[in-house]
């Protein structure tokens, strides 16, 4: 099913609700990540003000817990399709909080979690956590998180 374009300005950016643009869900039991992105978009001016403009990947995944401990956090990975360089960026936040968490009572012990999966939508913008150059360009993009590849959408970006 085709995405109206306009939809994807609506989306909240860097949240984890469920949007019009997000992929539906193949199950319970499927296990992997899937996104779906706007076919052109306007690269954010530098410096620019918050949730104005931006490249929303709308994604959902759904994965084990094991396989979330032994991973990288969920990481976007650009590929210019003209070039060929790559550029990629995991999708993390710095906590402004000074205070330090307490450390947990019990080390995690993946047993535990044997069979149990996790699952969430997500709506990143691939210019806040991907430095793109700014020029025009055809981008392959795609996620990786918890030892899965997720598939490919193309973004025409172009630059105001």
């Amino acid at each position: 099913m085709k995405i109206d374009e306009k939809l994807f300005e609506q989306v909240p950016l860097n949240s984890r609700e469920r949007t019009a643009c997000s992929p539906a869900s193949p199950g319970p039991r499927w296990r992997g990540v899937l996104i779906q992105a706007p076919q052109r978009a306007a690269l954010p001016s530098s410096g620019g003000q918050k949730n104005t403009g931006g490249i929303p990947i709308c994604g959902l995944y759904t994965i084990d817990v094991t396989a979330i401990a032994a991973s990288p956090p969920l990481t976007l990975v650009a590929v210019d399709v003209q070039r060929g360089e790559t550029f990629r960026g995991v999708v993390v936040d710095n906590d402004a909080s000074p205070e330090a968490p307490p450390p947990d009572s019990k080390p995690f012990d993946p047993a535990q979690y044997q069979g149990v999966a996790t699952s969430s939508y997500f709506n990143p913008d691939l210019a806040r956590y991907v430095s793109l150059p700014r020029r025009p360009a055809v981008y392959e993009v795609f996620a990786e998180y918890g030892g899965s590849v997720s598939n490919r959408v193309t973004i025409q970006v172009v630059v105001p």
